[in-house]
């Protein structure tokens, strides 16, 4: 995450899911110059939807405050859609771990029994942690628009080297672990 001004002869942009140019919105963050390539080596499928129209599409998620101007919030592919709200799982882990003490914690989303996302909440807890007031806090701490929140204590996080959490083998795993912790018929 981060905010920057535009170099000269770069054109950055923060558009709508049809391309519409937003100032003051979260979307997506597209770039166009001319040292932007415009397509990965032998990857058809990936530069079609990463590179339109001589628009570069890197994955960022973004605010354009002014133009000339981007905040970097984070990956598209990481936005939680939870009841029709967009959320980027990093504020919610951000404020969690500012508000709690916790030693991990990551956000993710999980299907519910109306077949809707709900937020779940991967919480590494320290030794001394009263979990039932860290339950209760934390539901305190969400806004109610959020709606059920799960929550599933852990070991540890899987992270990468540079210490992102790897998200989609959280979500693979959380999602085994639900699978087989419902009780069978």
């Amino acid at each position: 995450n981060g905010r920057g001004i535009v170099w000269p002869g770069v054109e950055v942009e923060v558009v709508d899911e049809q391309n519409n140019v937003l100032f003051n919105k979260q979307g997506n963050i597209r770039i166009r110059s001319p040292g932007v390539v415009d397509g990965y080596l032998d990857d058809t499928e990936t530069s079609q939807l990463k590179f339109q129209d001589g628009w570069c599409y890197p994955g960022d998620s973004g605010i354009s405050p002014a133009r000339g101007v981007i905040e970097a919030l984070g990956r598209v592919d990481d936005l939680l859609n939870i009841g029709g709200l967009k959320i980027l799982p990093d504020n919610i882990e951000r404020r969690l771990r500012d508000e709690l003490e916790l030693k991990d914690v990551c956000a993710s989303s999980i299907p519910n029994e109306n077949g809707n996302l709900s937020l779940c909440l991967l919480l590494v807890p320290l030794d001394t942690l009263d979990k039932d007031a860290t339950v209760n806090r934390s539901r305190q701490i969400l806004n109610k628009a959020l709606g059920q929140v799960q929550i599933v204590w852990c070991e540890s996080l899987p992270r990468t080297a540079t210490g992102k959490l790897k998200r989609t083998k959280i979500r693979s795993q959380l999602l085994q672990y639900l699978d087989s912790s419902k009780p069978s018929a």
